[in-house]
């Protein structure tokens, strides 16, 4: 209890990252694949307002093998698909993964994903094996985004 406040009062969202998803949510179905515990990604989802844009949360409880296996993208996919009532299916060449680590973007890869890296945590330089590498999410939108897939 005491750790979830201590979350809750701390958090600190990353710029962009807000309007990123606000603005992709209502056009594209979004998921999460995070190494973390669901409660922690639910409770710092939903202080920040950004829990109901998500359709598919996958956390370390539902996967077998962390990053940088692919099993946890393959999983959110599998669980956006299954929402997949009024659309059509998406293949895993179809999605954009956002990683800030070497792990996620190798796992990334290995589901046949694309990936746009994000310097937060590493320099770019470590990131190269991303599709492409930015230094915020100020600075992406979706035009950026279908870049990265077609």
């Amino acid at each position: 209890m005491y750790y979830q406040e201590a979350i809750r009062d701390h958090v600190e969202i990353f710029p962009g990252v807000k309007s990123l998803i606000s603005d992709l949510a209502p056009k594209l179905p979004l998921g999460v694949a995070s190494g973390a515990l669901r409660n922690d990604i639910e409770t710092i989802l939903s202080t920040a307002g950004l829990l109901k844009q998500f359709v598919a949360i996958v956390s370390a409880e539902d996967v077998t093998r962390g990053k940088p296996e692919p099993e946890i993208f393959l999983k959110v996919l599998e669980r956006i698909n299954a929402q997949a009532a009024n659309r059509n299916r998406l293949d895993a060449a179809e999605c954009v993964v956002i990683e800030d680590s070497k792990e996620g973007i190798k796992g990334a890869r290995r589901a046949g994903m694309k990936c746009l890296a994000v310097t937060n945590s590493h320099p770019a330089e470590l990131l190269k094996e991303a599709s492409a590498v930015v230094e915020s999410l100020e600075k992406v939108d979706l035009g950026l985004l279908e870049t990265l897939c077609c």
